[in-house]
Parts: C-alpha cells; sequence; structure tokens
C-alpha cells in the first residue's frame, strides 16, 4: 500500500530535471527488499523542486512511513541472521549488524526492546549500527538499554561509525555508560562521526571512568 501511495503521490508531481518516478526510484528498490538503504536525503523525492509545492508533506510523509517499514523489517532480518550465524560463532565475535538501515532516534527504543524480548541476544558480543541517522537521543536511549543494561552483559564491542549527528548529548550519554558498573565494553569506535573538540572533551570522563574500555576509535574526525 505505501508502495502504491508513493507512486500515486508522485505521479502528480514533476520534477523539472524528470518524470517523478525515475527520482521515486531509489526510495521503491529499498521498500522492495534492496540489501541496504541505499539512499540518502538529497536524494529522496521530497528534497527535490516540486511542481506542485503543497505535495511535499505528503511525500515527505510516505517517505518517513517507507523508511520506519523499512526500518522494522531491517531489524527482524538481523534477528534471523543473528539466530542462524550463533551457532558457528561459538569462539567469534557474534554480531548484531544494522548498518545503513536509515535508523533514527525514534528506532532506538524499538531495537532495544527487541534486543531485551530475544534471549538468544544475550549472547551478543558486537553491535554495529553504522552508517545511520542517530542523535544524541537515539545514542542515549541505546547507550542506557543495550549498552549498559543487564541483559547484554555479554556485550563488548558498539561501532557506530559514520553517525554524524551525534552532538555532545549524545557523547555524555556513551560517557555515562562508559562509566557505569554494568558497562563491560572494551571497544568503542565513533569513525567518521565528524566529532569536534567540544564533543572530545565529554568522552574524555567516560574513558577515565571506565573500567574496561581497551580500545576508541575516533579517527577521521574533526578534532583540532
Amino acid at each position: 500500500r505505501i508502495w502504491l501511495r508513493c507512486r500515486r503521490a508522485m505521479s502528480r508531481s514533476r520534477d523539472k530535471t524528470g518524470t517523478g518516478e525515475s527520482h521515486l526510484r531509489p526510495l521503491l528498490s529499498t521498500l522492495q527488499g534492496s540489501q541496504g538503504a541505499r539512499f540518502r536525503y538529497n536524494e529522496l523525492p521530497s528534497s527535490g523542486e516540486l511542481t506542485v509545492e503543497s505535495d511535499r508533506a505528503v511525500i515527505a510523509s510516505i517517505e518517513e512511513a517507507v523508511r520506519d517499514r523499512y526500518v522494522q523489517y531491517a531489524l527482524l532480518a538481523a534477528g534471523v541472521r543473528y539466530a542462524e550465524s550463533a551457532p558457528k560463532a561459538r569462539d567469534k565475535d557474534r554480531v548484531f549488524s544494522l548498518d545503513s538501515k536509515q535508523m533514527q532516534c525514534k528506532h532506538a527504543r524499538a531495537l532495544a526492546a527487541y534486543i531485551e524480548s530475544d534471549s538468544r541476544l544475550a549472547d551478543m558480543t558486537r553491535l554495529t549500527l553504522c552508517d545511520n541517522l542517530l542523535a544524541d537521543r537515539g545514542v542515549r536511549d541505546i547507550a542506557m538499554f543495550v549498552v549498559a543494561a543487564p541483559h547484554t552483559r555479554n556485550l563488548r564491542t558498539v561501532v557506530l561509525d559514520g553517525n554524524a549527528r551525534i552532538g555532545v548529548d549524545g557523547i555524555e550519554a556513551l560517557s555515562d555508560c562508559l562509566a557505569a558498573p554494568t558497562c563491560a565494553l572494551t571497544v568503542l569506535s565513533l569513525r567518521r562521526c565528524e566529532l569536534g573538540d567540544a564533543r572530545g572533551e565529554a568522552l574524555h570522563r567516560g574513558i577515565a571512568e571506565s573500567r574496561s574500555l581497551e580500545k576508541l576509535d575516533v579517527s577521521e574526525n574533526l578534532f583540532g
């Protein structure tokens, strides 16, 4: 139904550089089951020049519905992959991966609830959420309800590379998490997050107070 709504909405608005459907194609290909979310905000129909400007809000709401549905599907698919790989990974990292899945802050609680509800994920040792759309609130929820949670006591590595919207509040939440006695994290990666000096200072406290952290990767950032 969402797919049909996308087509109908775009049939009413044409971008000046081509047909509506051609600009909708990245979004539709994701909805129809691509291996990763391959579109960016500036590739979505609502970011273009519309001949009927009032259609922008309608199209944006459809995009948001598609993204929510896609994240839900990606979360379930990641759970299936984890369950299938777990028996083969007894002596290796047991990885739960949601890289490049257009995750926003509002999806962080759903991720936390899913991890808590599936007892198989109690053995998870590595969580990767690279190249998503996570900002402060989402990082705070992941830190509080996933990383420092008692049901993820085996979690050792968290990778948040490429989440460029994380601000000082998000980094402070990670620092609080690192300092918490329930946090057993040994590796934290924040590569390509556009971190500057203010966020680096906020992270320093957590590093100093952490009882377990052995490796922190903050390469490819904006430190002075």
